[in-house]
Order: structure tokens, then C-alpha cells, then sequence
């Protein structure tokens, strides 16, 4: 993997589910899928983040869920997410 694309998140799955759906479409459309990583940290949400991910777990582009236990504040969820990537570069979407 050469990017992940970091996603912190807190009660927005609609325009998370747009996101993604955007976002794995481009990675599949441009073969990317080895390349490419998306990691989402919801922040304790309370609306259906967490069913949106897991929705995208399954498909061929590399997606990884976190949650938070309690919401921890946008920055401490940024550097949480920011701590879980691997790879030499990262882009942020939030």
C-alpha cells in the first residue's frame, strides 16, 4: 500500500456512504485496490456510521473501521486514525 485515505467521523453516514462509495469506485475504476486504503474512525457516533462501513468492508478495496468508545473531540480522533496508517503517504477527508 502506498496512500491511505484517513476518515474521521462523527453522526454523518450519508455523506460517509457518498464518500466511500466514491471513493471505491475510483480505486476499482483505476485498479487501485493494492495501492490504496481507507481507514474511517467514527468518534462515538450515534447514527448508523457504523453499519455504513462495515457495508464497505466486504468489497475489494481495502477498508478499515474504528470506534472510538467515547467521543474523544475531532483532533484526538484525527491523530488516532492519523497513528493507524502504514503507508508513506496519507490523505485526509474529513
Amino acid at each position: 500500500m502506498k496512500l491511505s485515505i484517513l476518515i474521521p467521523t462523527y453522526n454523518r453516514c450519508n455523506d460517509l456512504r457518498k464518500n466511500l462509495e466514491l471513493l471505491c469506485k475510483y480505486i476499482k475504476d483505476d485498479q487501485l485496490e493494492s495501492e490504496v486504503c481507507i481507514c474511517v474512525s467514527d468518534n462515538a457516533s450515534t447514527d448508523d456510521t457504523s453499519l455504513v462501513v462495515q457495508s464497505f468492508c466486504d468489497s475489494n478495496v481495502s477498508v478499515a473501521y474504528y470506534c472510538q468508545q467515547q467521543n474523544v473531540g475531532y483532533c484526538n480522533n484525527l491523530l488516532y486514525v492519523l497513528s493507524k496508517a502504514t503507508t508513506d503517504w496519507v490523505m485526509l477527508l474529513g
